[in-house]
């Protein structure tokens, strides 16, 4: 499991987008957001690198 905090995901529509840009990767991603923290769970088979680099192709800005 990768715990990432994503400093700019604001809003619902923010987790939206992160959550299918992981699942468009990693199907199967178990993805929990804490949205007041910015806070970003994911467990996935894909390397952190990967989930990162997709999260930040998105738009966003994922720190470990």
């Amino acid at each position: 499991m990768y715990i990432l905090r994503v400093q700019n995901m604001n809003c619902g529509g923010c987790v939206n987008t992160i959550k299918k840009t992981i699942q468009q990767i990693d199907a199967l991603a178990v993805i929990d957001v804490e949205l007041s923290t910015k806070t970003l769970r994911v467990n996935s088979a894909m390397p952190e690198a990967v989930i990162i680099q997709a999260i930040s192709d998105a738009g966003f800005q994922p720190l470990r």
